[in-house]
């Protein structure tokens, strides 16, 4: 069993090695696949003999051995090619953008995210997204061909590349951490949540002046605030109006918050400022029931229009059962109720029974307990569902996101 410190080392080299092969002039799928190669490798190894006084250069050294018969081609521009030598965050953010290319799938953009520059294994991300290891390796080998075949060489990216690409950027770190934030997700000690802030981190440290790059930091950090108390002791879920709140991490509430007013402070709010504000206003009230439920309201309709779609219009509708009563929360969900995209998901669902509860009308409330139960993310959510059906009438039917 590999020790946390060897797990840190290996997740640091990662793109710091394949930065320093791709600046030399390799192609893109063969780095990568050398570097995973050569984690692998440092792993097995060191987890018995520690980890080596130049971790860099022992894997920058095994992953050239693989690239043997593939000399690298020449790089116009390219002067900085020590192995050993940390890269700048604009060469992670590069990493970060190859990884996020548009001619492969989001699902794709994903796992090479993490692999490439996350540094996590094939099996810890296959782990994590329930797939089979064999299956997530040629998902990945198949993303940096099509990247290597479509995309320009990794010293070439130009700033309107960077540009154009940051919004599939920000979507992946942000899918990423959405998983790990779900409950009994990371699974093996995958840490995907921690690994979507760490580079969320990296990507704000060199756009420092981007809003919605400050936002979603803000927004992770509010959000992963929670997570001690999403579970009790007995590892059952626990919604967010039910959570002890001193069990909140006040040092990840403080910088979100700091964040966030930097954020709004920037110009009319996206997407992912307005998302933060909200965990923001949740964060700021002691208890559940001094929630400010109007501000929550007002957040949630400028990013129904700031971002237009199903999901904000669910949980608009949510906020207007807190400030307007049951009966008008019911009416906005179920003017959803036809589109596919929120109908069927355990939230939505969940969010149904808990209105229809309280209206009084338990049978329909049971009845949508029980669906949502079926279509449950986790085990402990599903568990937490099925004893709202069997007739639990709690405070809330909510599933914290």
């Amino acid at each position: 069993m590999k020790s946390p410190d060897v797990d840190a080392v290996l997740r640091l080299q990662a793109p710091r090695v394949l930065t320093a092969l791709l600046r030399a002039g390799h192609r893109f799928d063969a780095s990568e696949r050398a570097v995973h190669l050569a984690l692998a490798a440092a792993a097995e190894r060191w987890a018995v003999t520690g980890v080596p006084p130049d971790p860099g250069g022992w894997i920058h050294s095994a992953a050239a051995r693989s690239l043997a018969d593939s000399p690298p081609e020449p790089v116009v521009g390219s002067t900085d090619l020590d192995p050993v030598a940390a890269p700048n965050a604009d060469d992670t953010l590069r990493l970060l953008v190859f990884c996020c290319h548009p001619a492969v799938s989001v699902t794709s953009q994903i796992a090479l995210t993490l692999r490439a520059v996350g540094g996590l294994s094939t099996l810890q991300i296959a782990r994590a997204f329930l797939a089979a290891e064999g299956a997530m390796d040629d998902r990945i080998n198949r993303a940096t061909q099509t990247i290597d075949a479509s995309g320009p060489a990794f010293v070439e990216l130009t700033d309107a590349d960077r540009a154009a690409r940051l919004p599939a950027v920000l979507q992946v770190l942000h899918l990423v951490f959405t998983e790990g934030h779900l409950v009994a997700r990371d699974l093996a000690n995958v840490g995907l949540a921690d690994a979507a802030i760490r580079l969320a981190r990296v990507v704000q440290a060199e756009l420092p002046g981007d809003d919605e790059v400050q936002g979603l930091l803000g927004l992770m950090l509010l959000t992963e605030a929670r997570r001690p108390a999403r579970v009790n002791a007995a590892g059952e879920y626990v919604p967010l109006s039910q959570q002890d709140r001193t069990r909140w991490r006040a040092d990840l509430i403080a910088e979100g918050r700091r964040l966030i007013a930097g954020a709004l402070a920037m110009g009319p709010p996206g997407p992912y400022r307005l998302q933060a504000a909200i965990a923001a206003v949740h964060a700021a009230a002691p208890t559940a029931a001094d929630t400010d439920w109007s501000e929550i309201l007002r957040l949630h309709d400028l990013l129904v229009a700031a971002s237009p779609g199903p999901i904000a219009e669910m949980n608009r509708a949510i906020a207007a059962a807190e400030v307007h009563g049951a009966e008008r929360g019911l009416r906005l969900l179920e003017a959803l109720g036809d589109d596919g995209r929120v109908a069927h998901q355990a939230r939505y669902l969940a969010a149904r029974g808990e209105l229809l509860e309280r209206l009084g009308r338990f049978a329909d409330a049971g009845a949508a307990f029980a669906a949502a139960a079926r279509v449950a993310g986790t085990e402990a959510e599903r568990r937490y569902l099925e004893r709202r059906a069997g007739g639990t009438r709690g405070p809330t039917g909510e599933v914290d996101r």
